[in-house]
């Protein structure tokens, strides 16, 4: 018998304690300032949650910035680099095309003394005038060349003939030095 009491005690209890948690219940559902806290708990939970979201966003584009930044100034130094390659090959462009006109300004210059001392006129000579022509520069050639159209006279030929000889001795010279 004091089972059964105890068992109906206790599903007594049961039964009391269900109905009072559901007042309970009840009240917190129907109460303004819980339903005010729990509306403010879960705003701040929202705000936190934005703030959170915010900073990782904000991280991410200081992150991506940071990255745009390097890309750029990688791209930068590469066209500075590339900037450079161009002017070195313009440049080398330049002298090989300088040179080139060098080259062909020479071979005019020697063709035309060639042609000057096969001329009657200074065919004896000839052999002086090609050595003179294949061992000085351009702009000497010319100045020889022009030198020889401008001896017109006996005076300026006899003049010209001392001046080829003169210097067919300092190249001879020059040479002399250069084998030693």
């Amino acid at each position: 018998m004091q089972r059964q009491n105890k068992n109906m005690t206790d599903r007594i209890k049961r039964d009391e304690l269900k109905r009072v948690q559901a007042f309970v219940q009840l009240a917190y559902e129907n109460d303004p300032r819980v339903q005010r806290h729990k509306e403010t708990v879960i705003a701040a939970k929202a705000a936190a949650k934005a703030a959170k979201d915010e900073a990782a966003r904000q991280g991410q584009a200081k992150q991506e910035a940071a990255e745009e930044a390097l890309r750029d100034e990688e791209r930068k130094r590469q066209a500075v680099v590339d900037e450079k390659r161009q002017a070195e090959s313009e440049a080398k462009a330049a002298g090989k095309r300088e040179k080139e006109r060098l080259r062909s300004a020479l071979k005019k210059a020697r063709k035309e003394l060639k042609t000057l001392a096969d001329s009657c006129r200074w065919a004896n000579h000839a052999t002086e005038i090609e050595l003179l022509a294949a061992a000085q520069p351009v702009e000497q050639l010319q100045m020889l060349h022009a030198a020889l159209v401008a001896a017109t006279d006996d005076e300026a030929k006899i003049a010209m003939e001392a001046r080829l000889a003169a210097d067919v001795a300092q190249l001879m010279v020059t040479c002399a030095w250069a084998d030693r």
